[in-house]
C-alpha cells in the first residue's frame, strides 16, 4: 500500500496523475492529498480504495468520485475561512518558519506529510489583522454548566488530544464521550450512532 501511495505522490509531483473520469484534470500533490483526506472524514474506506485503484490504473471506479473543482472565473469570491481566522491565532512570520512547520509535519506523518485542512487554514489566515478577536485561550466554564464533548480517537481534523485537553479544562462541568474509531463525525443518523447508552467509551464498528 505504501509503495502504491508513494508512486501516486511521485506521479502527482511530475504532473502525470489524471483525475479519474476526467483526463483533462491533473492532480498535483496538494489536490491528491486533499482527495484522500476527504475519504478519512466519513470515513469512506471502500470509496477511497476504489479511487486509489482508479488513480493507479486509470480505470474509472464503479461509483464516480466527485469532480475535481476547477478554478473559479469570478474576480471576487467569498472567503469562508474568515470566521476561522477570527478564532485562531496562527502566526507565521516568514517562509522559513512556514517551511519548518511543513518539515515537522512530514516527520510526524511521512505518508500524508501535511494536513491539507491545516495548511489551507494557515495560508488563508496569513496577514490577518491583529489582535485576533477570539484567539485560543484557557477555558472558563461555570461549574453549574453541563457540557457534553464527543470525539473519535482517530479524527483526521480535530485530534482526540484536543478533546481531552478541553475536557480537562472544563472539569466536572463536562463529560467526554469517546468513540474508539475513526472519522470526523461522532454520530450517525438516529438509532445508528456509535455510542452506547451512557457517556464513556464506545468501541469502533468494523469498517
Amino acid at each position: 500500500m505504501r509503495a502504491l501511495w508513494a508512486g501516486l505522490i511521485a506521479r502527482a509531483d511530475r504532473g502525470e496523475l489524471p483525475f479519474p473520469g476526467d483526463p483533462s484534470v491533473s492532480l498535483n500533490r496538494t489536490s491528491l492529498l486533499s482527495l484522500v483526506f476527504g475519504g478519512f472524514y466519513g470515513p469512506a474506506w471502500s470509496q477511497l480504495a476504489d479511487v486509489l485503484v482508479a488513480l493507479d490504473t486509470g480505470v474509472q471506479p464503479p461509483a464516480s468520485p466527485p469532480v475535481e473543482p476547477r478554478r473559479q472565473d469570478d474576480e471576487v469570491v467569498e472567503n469562508p475561512a474568515q470566521v476561522f481566522c477570527e478564532d485562531y491565532s496562527l502566526p507565521v512570520r516568514d517562509f522559513r518558519e512556514y517551511a519548518a512547520h511543513l518539515n515537522r509535519a512530514a516527520r510526524i506523518a511521512p505518508d500524508m506529510r501535511i494536513s491539507p485542512l491545516a495548511i489551507a487554514m494557515v495560508a488563508s489566515c496569513l496577514g490577518q489583522p491583529t489582535p485576533i478577536p477570539d484567539p485560543q485561550h484557557q477555558l472558563r466554564v461555570a461549574q453549574n454548566a453541563q457540557v457534553l464533548l464527543g470525539n473519535t480517537v482517530h479524527d483526521p481534523a480535530t485530534p482526540y488530544v484536543w478533546a481531552a485537553s478541553t475536557a480537562g479544562q472544563i472539569g466536572r462541568a463536562g463529560v467526554l464521550l469517546t468513540y474508539e474509531g475513526w472519522g470526523h463525525l461522532t454520530d450517525d443518523p438516529p438509532g445508528r450512532g456509535p455510542y452506547g447508552p451512557r457517556p464513556g467509551r464506545a468501541p469502533a464498528r468494523p469498517p
